[in-house]
């Protein structure tokens, strides 16, 4: 049999090493978040430079105009039925499906480009900035 001293010896052992078991279990069950998720996003409207809406930004498809089908709905009537979508994955990404102008950072851009916090997008009268929590 087992002296005194041994069978501490064994129970530390054997305790230690369930512990061990039990915290890789629970670090492997774990998710990791989306870059999406890490930081709130916001989508800050503005028309004529006046706060209009703000829009939190989760994962999904964001159509942009005046249209009932519509997620983000503007005013006015230069204002297309569908101007663009803002497509959000893990990324951030917007298309214009209007054909008018559109602006990245105050600089004519092509109508499909990814987004950034910070990034502002601008078209008609209003501009959208992307902002994080």
């Amino acid at each position: 049999m087992f002296s005194p001293k041994e069978i501490m010896l064994l129970n530390l052992v054997f305790s230690s090493s369930l512990g061990f078991v039990a915290l890789l279990l629970f670090a492997g069950s774990v998710r990791r978040p989306s870059p999406l998720k890490r930081a709130e996003l916001f989508l800050s409207v503005r028309k004529g430079g006046v706060l209009f809406r703000r829009i939190p930004v989760g994962k999904g498809r964001y159509r942009i105009g005046r249209g009932n089908e519509c997620d983000i709905l503007l005013e006015g009537a230069g204002i297309p039925v569908v101007a663009g979508e803002l497509l959000a994955t893990n990324t951030l990404f917007f298309r214009s499906l209007s054909g008018q102008p559109v602006t990245k950072n105050r600089r004519m851009t092509s109508p499909e480009f990814e987004l950034m916090p910070g990034d502002e997008i601008g078209f008609c009268d209003y501009s959208m900035k992307v902002e994080s929590n």
